[in-house]
């Protein structure tokens, strides 16, 4: 929530090494954060709130957790999805908005 409450504030604290793995994700910039928020903004408006729908146990595959959120946006015309990605650490691996699908369906990079 942190990072997507970013959008809102236009403040975003960079994540540490104690919540992301050296080798888990590329370092998020305030730069691409912001960016990535711009996107949502204009689509969607401000992020209202999270709803967690389901935890994916992952950890054959990927060695992570994964988190699904419905997001709940000022503009409501498209339902989307929030997904996090956690090491079996508890580290930040990850973190994708997309459409939401009632049905989950692995993350493929498009």
């Amino acid at each position: 929530m942190r990072v997507m409450g970013s959008c809102k504030t236009r403040q975003f604290v960079p994540l540490s090494e104690k919540e992301v793995g050296k080798n888990g994700l590329v370092a998020l910039t305030s730069d691409k954060v912001l960016s990535a928020c711009d996107v949502l903004d204009k689509t969607n408006g401000n992020l209202i709130d999270m709803k967690l729908i389901e935890v994916i146990d992952d950890t054959s595959t990927s060695n992570s957790k994964i988190f699904r959120y419905k997001a709940n946006f000022e503009r409501n015309e498209i339902v989307r999805e929030i997904r996090i990605w956690l090491g079996t650490d508890g580290k930040f691996q990850g973190i994708i908005c997309e459409t939401w699908q009632n049905k989950y369906e692995p993350y493929r990079k498009k």
